[in-house]
């Protein structure tokens, strides 16, 4: 009898206590997949993110977070579609995925579908009040679409859920250049530059600010930083915000706003631009940064960035 106790125990521990282990050196195998997604994605090597992130997916169909990366790796590379489905399938397995919600509005307004877009950022903002995100992307839209009243309203709910974000006062700050109050963005690309002292684009943003105020000794001193620091402004453009800083009228015809290179042997474009990717894609916006490796868009509002290998050309506009 003791001997059948015995046996039975051992069999009980074999093959019960195998699907156990299984399921445990599963479990930490999708961990390992994930952190190595997330860690493709820190490197902007989207494509191979996306094939850890479809691995996560096979062996969890309901892990919420590996569908809201694997989206955010589809918007980066300008596949705005295909992450919609990704976010959605996020928000069916988890509602209240606020983050997801988010990055599906911004992939809305990459689309031009603007009341999808602010249905997210409410519903965001209705799940989880304190979400410095939603109000910070939803009031930069907002700006670029015209509306820059309600624009200042989330922004400065931004920046008081979050003081230290930077991007919030350079947001403001943008808004407050589009109604001409030059003297409150001078405010806000101060506070962008106390925070973070490298983002030349807020330096370059204050210097047109100075000289639209007629303060051009304040606007020589920015654009002397901005050379002194070696930062690849267009020639063109350099010269037009050079002629405002001295007080001088330019005849360039270029607008002197943020665009500034993260690489100083590359040849930069400014202003407006279409990017023509090599699937046909076309898509219009701002230049905020471009590199040899890369360029990084604004598009109504929200920051895309295309890499050379997926570029067929680029036309100023």
């Amino acid at each position: 009898m003791h001997w059948l106790i015995t046996r039975t125990i051992i069999l009980f521990l074999l093959f019960a206590g195998h699907p156990l282990i299984s399921f445990a050196d599963e479990a930490i195998s999708e961990k390992e997949i994930v952190d190595k997604g997330r860690q493709l994605m820190d490197r902007k090597l989207y494509d191979a993110a996306v094939l850890e992130f479809d691995k996560v997916i096979d062996l969890d169909p309901q892990n919420a977070f590996a569908y809201s990366n694997r989206g955010y790796c589809f918007a980066m590379k300008g596949e705005f579609d295909t992450a919609v489905q990704d976010f959605t399938k996020a928000i069916e397995i988890n509602p209240n995925y606020d983050d997801a919600i988010c990055k599906r509005a911004k992939s809305y307004a990459a689309l031009r579908k603007f009341k999808e877009s602010f249905a997210d950022y409410d519903r965001a903002i209705e799940i989880n009040p304190q979400n410095k995100t939603a109000y910070l992307e939803r009031g930069s839209i907002k700006a670029m679409s015209g509306d820059t009243e309600q624009a200042l309203t989330d922004l400065n709910k931004a920046i008081e859920l979050s003081p230290q974000d930077e991007n919030g006062y350079f947001g403001r700050g943008m808004t407050y250049v589009m109604k001409k109050d030059y003297k409150d963005a001078i405010d806000d690309f101060t506070k962008v530059l106390e925070i973070n002292s490298e983002r030349y684009d807020a330096l370059t943003s204050r210097a047109a600010c100075y000289s639209e105020l007629k303060e051009y000794d304040k606007a020589k001193e920015d654009v002397a930083t901005l050379k002194q620091a070696q930062v690849p402004l267009p020639p063109a453009f350099l010269e037009a915000l050079e002629k405002k800083a001295s007080g001088e009228s330019s005849d360039s015809g270029k607008d002197v706003a943020p665009a500034v290179s993260g690489g100083q042997d590359t040849k930069v474009t400014s202003g407006d631009v279409t990017v023509i990717l090599k699937s046909g894609q076309k898509i219009e916006g701002k230049v905020l940064e471009q590199t040899k490796k890369y360029i990084k868009l604004d598009f109504e509002g929200t920051t895309v960035t295309y890499y050379q290998d997926e570029i067929d050309k680029i036309n100023q506009r």
